[in-house]
């Protein structure tokens, strides 16, 4: 509603552009506040599923990018099918940690405790408190990715001119193309999954492939607009997903926020209650990286259970419990000797409270078993 005032008041206040047209001749009136313009042309950009979270220039770019096409697909009558052509659109979107895990394969028993050196290949971290050299999406330039528009009626640049923004705030703009549903996959497909995205309904990545998390995500946006709850994007179900008035999702998608206090040498879980993480759980003491060696400030979602054990050879011991905050930076439990209870290195326990590890959060036993047991993949994790 907010939105909608807006724009009726660029209407009655700000001088038209006329050059040209569309539209009867007029385009839409862009105000003389560059970043009211910017504002807006997100909240419109998002409502349309081409972008999933505003702030960022090149996900502003992309965004934009991605509307010019879509322009140039309505053009030409016919949707884009497939995968994308290039890694960018697709790798770009995703979570960087999507594509370059640990070196931990998830493992959750270990019984033969004589076979180290074979079990040591599925539960090794080579440095602990590495963040890991996450690898981007290969940086193609502008001209490769949008070889082949040259042609096509609006330029893909980028940047909104004064046509794409008249078609950008269209009311008449085409917004279903086809239905969709799963095993489906191509441009049209990242779009519902984007929207899903910015509604709360998941945080998949927006990798254009229709899977069992769209269909789950689907299903709850269709249960919470009375839509018959099919998990396929039809007509209805996109023309209420990409209006203004769709309705977010007001319910969490993890049970548990982790909260990691470095000065207190903390750690609070925190439930859902009255639409945000506020009631505290759990407080576990721990010990996070020394000055040298911080635990990174930051809020990391690309989280998750990794190994019952892990070994960490670059210092020689064995910890419980590994759950993955970021690349190489784990919680875990205090440290042993070897990958037997029996063998617990005292002075770690003794460390808790105090700044200790090269990077990881360490935790009693009891702790770093209450993280691995219940907080899922996904869990959100705030360093502070």
């Amino acid at each position: 509603m907010r939105r909608l005032l807006g724009l009726l008041l660029a209407l009655m206040f700000w001088t038209p552009l006329t050059a040209g047209a569309e539209s009867g001749g007029a385009f839409y009136p862009i105000p003389d506040d560059p970043a009211l313009v910017r504002s807006q042309d997100e909240a419109r950009l998002t409502d349309l599923g081409f972008l999933a979270e505003s702030g960022e220039d090149e996900a502003y770019s992309q965004a934009v990018r991605e509307f010019q096409r879509y322009l140039n697909r309505l053009s030409a009558g016919t949707p884009q099918e497939g995968l994308p052509s290039t890694t960018l659109e697709v790798l770009g979107e995703l979570d960087e940690d999507a594509t370059k895990a640990l070196s931990i394969k998830p493992l959750t028993t270990y019984t033969d405790i004589d076979a180290i050196a074979a079990f040591q290949t599925y539960a090794v971290v080579d440095n602990e408190g590495d963040l890991g050299g996450d690898e981007g999406a290969p940086q193609d330039s502008a001209e490769a990715l949008d070889s082949g528009d040259a042609a096509s009626p609006y330029a893909v640049t980028g940047a909104l001119d004064e046509p794409q923004r008249t078609r950008l705030y269209d009311a008449e703009l085409t917004v279903f193309v086809e239905s969709l549903k799963a095993g489906d996959n191509g441009s049209e497909v990242r779009r519902v999954q984007r929207r899903l995205n910015s509604l709360k309904y998941t945080d998949h990545a927006a990798d254009g492939i229709f899977d069992g998390k769209t269909t789950s995500a689907l299903t709850l946006f269709q249960g919470a607009s009375g839509l018959p709850g099919t998990g396929e994007a039809d007509k209805a179900t996109q023309q209420a997903l990409f209006s203004e008035s769709a309705v977010a999702n007001d319910q969490p998608l993890y049970e548990y926020l982790l909260k990691i206090d470095t000065q207190k040498q903390t750690v609070s879980a925190y439930a859902w209650e009255d639409g945000e993480y506020t009631r505290q759980v759990r407080e576990m003491v721990c010990s996070t990286g020394l000055d040298d060696t911080p635990t990174p400030a930051g809020t990391y979602k690309a989280t998750g259970p990794v190994a019952r054990w892990c070994y960490f050879p670059s210092y020689g011991c064995w910890a419980q419990y590994a759950f993955r905050i970021k690349g190489g930076v784990l919680f875990h439990s205090v440290l042993y000797e070897q990958a037997k209870e029996s063998s617990l290195l005292k002075g770690s326990v003794k460390k808790l409270g105090h700044k200790s590890s090269h990077g990881c959060v360490r935790l009693s036993v009891e702790d770093a078993k209450w993280i691995f047991d219940n907080c899922t993949a996904g869990t959100t994790v705030i360093v502070g």
